[in-house]
């Protein structure tokens, strides 16, 4: 299955309407990780250091899109920077099954990239904070 189709969308400011972020190229791995405690201790056994498991980790979020200053949703995430608080996103798969990804998160890099021969590029980070919520678009 090909990624084509896809969106990222965010979260209107005074309603609950998602919109789409227009131009984007590439959205990276989202991986949720879970931290470690070593609870190795003097009466361990074995050879082995023991671990217990520790808080988990949303996993943060890498978008590449085609610049247009003039994108509402450009915009919007570059406003999302440089507020202090986090803001709703979502993703939506172009599967058979409609998958969705929903979750909060704070933008911790926008840049842009400017090469010689190939498009003007927005780079933004997304920190997801809370948990990733799966979950079915619907039009």
């Amino acid at each position: 299955m090909a990624g084509i189709g896809s969106k990222f969308l965010r979260k209107g400011d005074s309603d609950d309407t998602y919109v789409a972020i227009a131009k984007i190229k590439e959205m990276g791995e989202i991986s949720n990780t879970r931290d470690t405690q070593d609870v190795t201790c003097f009466d361990s056994t074995g050879g082995y250091r023991e671990f217990a498991p520790g808080l988990r980790d949303g996993g943060e979020l890498s978008l590449v899109m085609i610049f247009k200053k003039t994108d509402a949703g450009q915009v919007a995430l570059q406003g999302d920077y440089n507020k202090n608080e986090a803001h709703d996103y979502k993703i939506e798969l172009s599967d058979d099954d409609k998958s969705s990804f929903s979750f909060q998160g704070i933008v911790t890099s926008f840049g842009v990239a400017i090469p010689l021969e190939e498009e003007i590029t927005r780079s933004v980070t997304v920190k997801i904070t809370g948990p990733l919520t799966e979950g079915t678009w619907t039009e």
